[in-house]
């Protein structure tokens, strides 16, 4: 067995197999989908990934993300796995993600389960308050919970600078006292805190950006396609609508030092015979 070092744009086609064989098993087992974040802007200005991206988002209905996570038994195979919180605390966090355990990874700053191998993450869309001070409230403690989390995984004595090396010694451990798992349950229990069902308006609360994040549900469950590297991928029907919002001038390209990827070195394992 060896392990062969991978470019940028090879992690980007693992990616995308990976995102094909998601997308097959949603159509299969009547799964709603729509690609997100930065994947979704590659796919509007690019047709595919941003160059410089080495992830791949995506966000379901709370009830699809919830039934997703009861089919992992189907899931999993041929080295695919779907990690979840909720499923043995395989992954710490309040979303969910498909990893490639044939592809490990190394983060450069970071020690998060998910990114131990290539992934996909699978962010859950839930109701929202029609109340937006309410919503702010939620966010802002959400995203509090949320820089706990990310700095209880981060590694010690790395950082871009010395300041940062050295703040995290103090920092790191005061975040991994007050407990990943502590974060995440509440988290979770802020993102719950108004039913998708009942809902007139929806967006990712569990690990998202702000109010910004909002859209009509009528408009978000009605699925379209768009291309994404000659393929063709589910969308939610709002899908500009949801760029406008959440990104000033999508389309356009960001400067220079706002173009980077999440750090990794990804390894894929050949095994001989």
């Amino acid at each position: 067995m060896s392990m062969q070092q991978l470019s940028l744009r090879e992690v980007q086609l693992e990616e995308l197999e990976l995102l094909k064989d998601f997308d097959q098993f949603c159509k299969k087992h009547n799964l709603k989908y729509s690609l997100c974040y930065g994947t979704l802007i590659g796919a509007a200005r690019h047709k595919g990934f941003i160059p410089w991206d080495d992830d791949i988002d995506v966000c379901m209905p709370r009830p699809d993300y919830e039934r997703l996570l009861t089919l992992k038994a189907s899931y999993d195979h041929d080295g695919l796995e779907l990690i979840a919180n909720p499923i043995n605390h395989s992954l710490d966090s309040t979303y969910a993600a498909i990893v490639n355990r044939n592809i490990p990874c190394e983060n450069t700053y970071s020690n998060t389960l998910r990114s131990k191998y290539l992934w996909i993450d699978i962010f859950p869309v839930d109701g929202f308050c029609e109340d937006m001070s309410v919503m702010e409230e939620i966010y802002k403690k959400s995203i509090f919970y949320q820089k706990i989390l990310t700095l209880a995984s981060a590694k010690l004595f790395k950082g871009k600078t010395l300041i940062h090396k050295l703040g995290k010694l103090l920092i790191v451990p005061l975040c991994r006292l007050f407990g990943k798992q502590r974060c995440i349950d509440r988290m979770d229990l802020l993102a719950k805190s108004y039913t998708y069902e009942d809902a007139e308006y929806v967006g990712v609360i569990a690990w998202g950006e702000g109010v910004k994040e909002r859209l009509r549900k009528d408009d978000f469950e009605i699925m379209d396609e768009i291309e994404f590297e000659d393929e063709k991928f589910s969308v939610m029907s709002c899908w500009e609508v949801y760029l406008d919002n959440m990104y000033e001038n999508y389309m356009e390209l960001p400067p220079l030092e706002q173009r980077r990827g999440h750090n990794i070195v990804a390894y894929k394992i050949e095994r001989k015979g």
